[in-house]
């Protein structure tokens, strides 16, 4: 289980970041800090344009009266 987490993990932190963060417990390296900030905002608008794109279709179905 805790392989699959550090695969999941790993998808987003590099190895470096992962080693600071994980097993020296420095979560304010700069470089480290600033990468994962970067890719996490960046997931959270990809998710939110998602959302609402299908929020809006749901929407228009409903309004044409389609199941």
């Amino acid at each position: 289980m805790a392989e699959i987490i550090k695969r999941i993990i790993l998808l987003v932190l590099s190895h470096h970041c992962y080693d600071e963060f994980f097993r020296n417990f420095n979560f304010v390296d700069g470089p480290c800090l600033q990468a994962i900030l970067s890719k996490i905002l960046g997931l959270g608008m990809v998710a939110g344009s998602v959302m609402v794109i299908c929020f809006s279709r749901y929407h228009e179905q409903k309004r044409e009266g389609g199941s």
